[in-house]
């Protein structure tokens, strides 16, 4: 499990997951229903400017 606030990047997320996981950030694509996959693809963007649900389930492939 990884847990996040708003503030955070869709790159620190992917860091995250790597050092949860060990799959390298530029390795990982994340899936989430509704979601314009290049929001999750810049790592730069805001989590708080995705409209996330809290306590969410994301697909990662990598």
């Amino acid at each position: 499990m990884v847990r996040v606030c708003g503030q955070d990047t869709v790159g620190e997320l992917k860091l995250q997951i790597c050092e949860a996981i060990n799959v390298l950030p530029k390795c990982q694509k994340l899936l989430y229903p509704k979601i314009i996959a290049s929001k999750l693809a810049d790592d730069s963007v805001l989590l708080s400017q995705i409209p996330l649900k809290s306590s969410l389930k994301m697909t990662m492939i990598g």
